[in-house]
């Protein structure tokens, strides 16, 4: 005969078990091409952890961690080969000497000269913003671009680079138009200003 503390074990426990929250080891529905690479500093830090999770789980991605350089993960990355790798790393983790070490780091996973998997990095001034990068669902689509270096306008119907390589020389597309070349001032500061005043990117 069960009792009444008998009825509510049996009933309580299962909705009890419901409610324990379950952490995932790795993703659901692992995805061999795509890797997230972040550093455990990063992923100590609440917020940018958040960020890192949310990368691996909207590409179901395995998460590597580094220490003090990306190439502690090489032997990793070389027996994953991943086609894509995306980067999380705070803004102070982002700087022109990280971002050099992620390009050697990437370029060796297979032993040839060339870079070998296609990898971008999601930073921003804070977490939140990284996190606003991650949640996209739709693509960024550039429509107008400016540069301080020649760049190919290909679809991007307006924009203007000034040509380090020549000084003064500028190219402008407009309306999708062919690009015009405009020899100015070979001081370009100020048609830099200009240019991005009158017509910002």
């Amino acid at each position: 005969m069960r009792t009444l503390g008998t009825f509510i074990f049996v009933r309580l426990v299962p909705m009890l078990l419901a409610c324990v929250p379950v952490a995932a080891d790795g993703p659901v529905r692992p995805n061999h091409d795509y890797v997230v690479v972040s550093s455990h500093r990063c992923r100590a830090t609440d917020g940018w952890r958040q960020v890192v999770g949310a990368l691996a789980a909207k590409h179901d991605a395995k998460m590597l961690f580094f220490d003090e350089s990306p190439s502690e993960l090489l032997p990793a990355l070389q027996r994953l080969r991943p086609r894509m790798i995306g980067v999380v790393a705070m803004p102070d983790e982002a700087g022109r000497d990280r971002v050099g070490a992620f390009n050697r780091t990437f370029r060796r996973i297979i032993d040839d000269p060339w870079l070998d998997a296609r990898w971008g990095l999601v930073t921003g001034a804070a977490w939140a913003d990284a996190m606003e990068v991650v949640r996209a669902t739709t693509p960024l689509i550039v429509r107008r671009l400016m540069a301080n270096t020649p760049v190919p306008f290909g679809p991007v119907a307006d924009g203007v680079y000034f040509d380090e390589g020549v000084a003064g020389r500028r190219m402008e597309r407009t309306n999708g138009g062919e690009p015009v070349e405009v020899i100015g001032d070979i001081e370009i500061v100020d048609d830099f200003v200009a240019a991005f005043n009158d017509d910002p990117p």
